[in-house]
């Protein structure tokens, strides 16, 4: 192997074993910091999330928090109580770039390091203090240790600082003491040789000590704001030969000494805000020839300024001077000064400006004068000030401007003039400005009419052309809160980049189409002004993608029929083209669109009203819908009995051609012949009494026709005929009539089942009175009803017959028990009374008997006949004979002169032959007259009926008998007694008794 082979080996293996180590030392410091075992820390928890560690002590309500992120930042927080450190594990977190202890005491005289030392932390960069308990000393013996400190933060609890405290810090950058209460003694920071930054703030400090910063030349930046400090001496700055940037921002400084920043050669920023200082010494900052930027803000008591204050100061740019009380500007203020790029006065009380104020910044770019109080700006003030680009001259109190104040600003960009008191603009007040792209000129009193263009040679004003004619590159103009009248023609015809006008707040009274021919896109603010027309067309000649964006909210729209493309136009949302803002836009007029939005409105609502009264019908409304070209009659609510005469909308527009009718809630009980109206398109004669509707009632080109609310009740074949052959027919109502729903009405039924598309209230017509729905039901269906109820009547019919017959065939079979039962009731008393051939006898019944039952006669049968309730009259020999006249004569007599002859049969009567005789005459006057006139009342039992005599057993097989001892004995004697029309006595208890037929068989058996 020769060298140049043993070389490459040689660095093969160096590059390898380098790798290796640098791998070995990548790994060691990226290992990550893990929770120490559960043995070494029984009282304290761990928890490792992806990017960091969470140890805390004790378990329970931890008063101790230790975080670690990736060995970068430890975070160790204390609450409420002491610690004992030395009781917890040692954690060995190891080498860490920041370490912030929060309120965990340290041990007096102890090295910090050293008070938590179970962190075992190692070289620290960084180091933040924060302990919210007072009375810490700090010295050099607490930092033993944190020698290599880069960064140290202290804040609050430090009481003081020892002379020796930084002693150690040689690598020490940045240094902050904040938020305590010091008294800081020169030589204190002497150490810190490399020491760049030095924040002191919210410390308290009322002066600094000259030699407090001895030993700082390495300083580039100081903070000493937020302290009391009340004024500075020539000394005070002494030993920072690098100081750079200065704060000394809310303090409480009265007064400077001339030289108090006369050592601060490389000073480059200066900020002093918020001081009570009423004046400046005139060479405070003539030393300063490095300060570029000078901040002078919010010192309210500086009300004036001296000469030459930031004179011959070339390197400096940027001075901001406002909110202060200045009055008044020296006119050397910034003489010399040429390199200032952005100068702000704002926020002052200026009321005039030197004309040569900045005659020497020729690189001046932005200049703010807001809200001061001046009321004219000189004609030359910014003749040398050719590199503006911004000027902020708002908030002022301005009432007109020369033509040539922005003369020579060629590069002008952005001017700022609104809220002041401008009431005319000079017409070529922008002549020298080509460059200028944005305007701001709201809250003034511009008019921008005739008189608003001041021609200050010529004195003429131009109505077309406009102050911003010349203004090619305009992006913005903001004139909102003006008295504007009208959208110039140079706004859309020369300001061709024009992309943001902003007229909102103004007095523009319409808005039409040829006002909207921009030629890029843009955003037009036209809010809260007094437009109460839109007039647009329906092809607007705009670029392909163009948008035209207009803001109309909060403008009294008048929502008529010019308002028509509009809201067509609005409703429709295009991607591309003119597109409208209306959100918060609703309608002033007319009445009954008051405050209706425009996503609410519908076209068919725009309507104009007639140039003429006298072309409406008398007591109506007429109007003109742009939409459909339609005129309208309103009479509706006249109580009108007949139908209005109509106007003929070709003869009041050339371009109308359709009539709409309004004749609701009215009394008409017929419509005329409209056939001579073709014009009609729509009839609205819902609400009243109309009976009928014929063919002649229907135009040729009607399309909407509502009869809803009338008493129709049916629609004949000629009419549905013509309905039928419409062409233009759309919409009919019909709902809440009377129609009649029969057989001969399907063909309307039909009509509308056929037509229910048309029929927009299909669900409500319905039949009268059923109210059943006209969609529910068929024909087949509607004329079965005809036919059943036809049915039905001949059923009932056919039934009551039957009833009448079944009835009559009862009767005749068990006519005895129901006469009884109807007797006893007191009821139909006219079918079982006797006729008028007995109304002469002189007896209701002859009693016949056996003397031998003569105490049954006496003592039950004659009491019970003639005493309540029945009250009968009868014959009995012992009382009623007359004596010496022969018996059978009597016999004969008394049974002629009785309605009825009582039988009483007993074995007794059976063996008396008068008694017999008796039977016997009774007999035959009961077959003489054809009437049933023998009650046979058996009294005791006669044995068989087939061993009497011939004619008594024939009566008894052929006739029914009443027996005494039956429970019904006396009810159906007193019915086989005669019936008068009305029985005294009967009561409402006889209609609980029951009768019980009796057939008459071999054997005797009882009614």
């Amino acid at each position: 192997m020769n060298s140049t082979h043993r070389s490459i080996a040689l660095l093969v293996l160096s590059s390898i074993i380098l790798l290796v180590q640098t791998q070995d030392v990548t790994s060691t410091s990226t290992k990550r910091f893990t929770c120490p075992e559960e043995s070494e820390a029984p009282n304290c928890s761990c928890e490792e999330f992806p990017s960091k560690t969470h140890f805390y002590c004790p378990d329970f309500n931890p008063t101790l928090y230790v975080d670690v992120e990736d060995r970068m930042r430890v975070d160790f927080k204390c609450y409420d109580e002491p610690h004992d450190f030395k009781s917890l594990p040692n954690l060995a977190i190891g080498s860490v770039k920041l370490l912030t202890v929060v309120d965990c005491a340290l041990d007096e005289d102890r090295p910090i390091l050293e008070s938590f030392k179970f962190l075992e932390v190692a070289d620290v960069r960084s180091f933040v203090y924060n302990n919210h308990e007072n009375g810490i000393r700090y010295n050099a013996r607490y930092f033993e240790g944190l020698e290599q400190l880069e960064n140290l933060t202290l804040a609050r609890g430090v009481s003081s600082i020892d002379r020796d405290t930084f002693s150690g810090f040689l690598n020490l950058k940045r240094l902050t003491i904040e938020h305590n209460k010091l008294n800081l003694q020169p030589g204190t920071f002497e150490a810190l040789s490399n020491l760049t930054y030095l924040g002191l703030v919210y410390n308290g400090l009322n002066e600094i000590q000259p030699g407090l910063f001895d030993g700082l030349e390495s300083l580039e930046a100081l903070s000493l704001s937020y302290n009391d400090i009340k004024s500075l001496s020539a000394g005070s700055f002494n030993g920072l030969s690098s100081l750079r940037m200065l704060n000394l921002r809310v303090n409480k400084i009265e007064s400077f000494d001339e030289n108090t920043f006369a050592s601060l050669k490389e000073l480059s920023r200066l900020e002093i805000t918020l001081n009570p200082f009423v004046s400046l010494p005139r060479g405070l900052f003539s030393e300063n020839k490095k300060l570029k930027t000078l901040i002078l803000t919010n010192n309210r008591k500086l009300v004036t300024l001296p000469e030459e204050l930031l004179a011959n100061l070339k390197e400096l740019t940027v001075v901001n001077l406002s909110h202060n009380g200045v009055g008044n500007l020296p006119e050397s203020l910034l003489s010399g000064s040429s390199g200032i790029i952005e100068l702000n006065l704002g926020y002052n009380r200026l009321n005039s400006l030197p004309e040569e104020l900045l005659s020497d910044q020729p690189q001046l770019q932005v200049l703010n004068l807001d809200h001061n109080q001046l009321e004219f700006i000189p004609d030359y003030f910014l003749e040398k000030n050719v590199e503006l680009q911004t000027v902020y001259l708002s908030h002022n109190r301005l009432r007109s401007l020369s033509e040539k104040a922005f003369t020579k600003l060629k590069n002008l960009k952005e001017l700022h003039l609104e809220n002041n008191q401008l009431q005319t603009i000079p017409q070529f007040l922008f002549s020298g400005t080509p460059k200028l792209e944005e305007i701001y000129m709201q809250n003034n009193q511009l008019a921008l009419h005739a008189n608003s263009f001041i021609n200050e040679e010529l004195s003429i004003a131009d109505n077309d052309n406009t102050p911003f004619q010349v203004l090619q590159k305009l992006r913005i103009l903001h004139l909102r809160n003006n008295s504007i009248s009208t959208i110039f023609q140079d706004w859309y015809i020369n300001n061709l980049e024009l992309q943001s006008l902003d007229l909102s707040f103004n007095k523009l009274p319409l808005l039409s189409y040829t006002q909207l021919q921009f030629q890029s896109n843009i955003t037009l603010n036209l809010s809260n002004n007094e437009i109460s027309k839109v007039l647009l067309i329906d092809d607007l000649d705009l670029q392909p993608y163009q948008r035209i964006n207009v803001d109309l909210n909060h403008n009294p729209l008048n929502c008529n029929c010019n308002a028509l493309k509009f809201i067509q136009l609005i409703q429709s949302k295009p991607e591309y083209g003119l597109q409208f803002t209306v959100d918060q836009l609703r309608c002033s007029e007319p009445p009954n669109l008051l405050d209706v939005t425009m996503d609410q409105l519908q076209t068919k609502d725009l309507l104009c009203d007639f140039e003429s009264a006298d072309d409406c019908p008398k007591d109506c409304q007429c109007a003109m819908r742009l939409l459909d070209h339609t005129v309208i009659v309103n009479c509706s609510g006249r109580e009108l009995t007949e139908f209005p005469d109509l106007p003929i909308p070709s003869q009041l527009h050339e371009d109308f051609n359709a009539l709409e009718v309004h004749v609701e809630n009215n009394r008409l009980t017929k419509l005329p012949n409209l056939t001579k109206h073709n014009e009609i398109t729509q009839l609205y004669a819902r609400n009243n009494s109309i009976q009928n509707l014929l063919p002649h009632n229907i135009p040729s080109k009607l399309r909407i026709i509502d009869l809803s609310q009338n008493i129709l009740e049916m629609i004949d074949d000629s009419t549905l005929a013509k309905l039928n052959r419409s062409s233009h027919l759309e919409t009919i109502r019909l709902s809440q009539n009377q129609w009649l729903c029969d057989c001969p009405a399907s063909s309307f039924l039909i009509f509308v089942q056929q037509n229910s598309r048309l029929i927009s209230d299909m669900s409500a017509v319905r039949c009268h009175p059923s109210g059943k729905s006209l969609d529910s039901i068929t024909v087949n269906e509607l004329c079965f009803e005809d036919y059943t109820t036809k049915i039905v009547i001949c059923f009932a019919i056919a039934v009551f017959g039957l009833l009448v017959g079944l009835i009559s065939l009862l009767f005749f079979r068990y006519q005895t028990e129901v006469k009884v039962w109807l007797f006893t009731h007191n009821l139909f008393l006219s079918l079982i009374t006797e006729e008028e051939l007995d109304k002469d006898k002189l007896y209701d019944a002859f009693i016949s008997y056996s003397h031998l039952d003569e105490e049954f006669i006496v003592d039950e049968l004659i009491p019970k006949l003639e005493n309540d309730p029945m009250n009968f009259k009868t014959c009995w020999h012992v009382r009623d004979f007359m004596p010496g006249e022969m018996i059978m004569t009597q016999i004969v007599k008394s049974i002629d002169a009785s309605r009825r002859t009582v039988i009483v049969l007993s074995k007794n009567f059976l063996e008396s032959s008068w008694a017999k005789q008796e039977f016997r005459q009774a007999h035959v006057q009961s077959m003489e007259d054809n009437r049933v006139r023998v009650i046979v009342v058996i009294y005791e039992d006669i044995g068989d009926i087939d061993s009497l005599d011939g004619e008594l057993k024939a009566y008894l097989k052929t006739n029914t008998y009443v027996k005494w001892g039956d429970p019904w004995f006396w009810q159906k004697l007193r019915y086989a007694m005669p019936h008068p029309l009305k029985v005294k006595g009967i009561k409402s208890a006889v209609s609980e008794i029951h009768l019980q037929q009796v057939t008459t068989k071999a054997a005797p058996t009882a009614v």
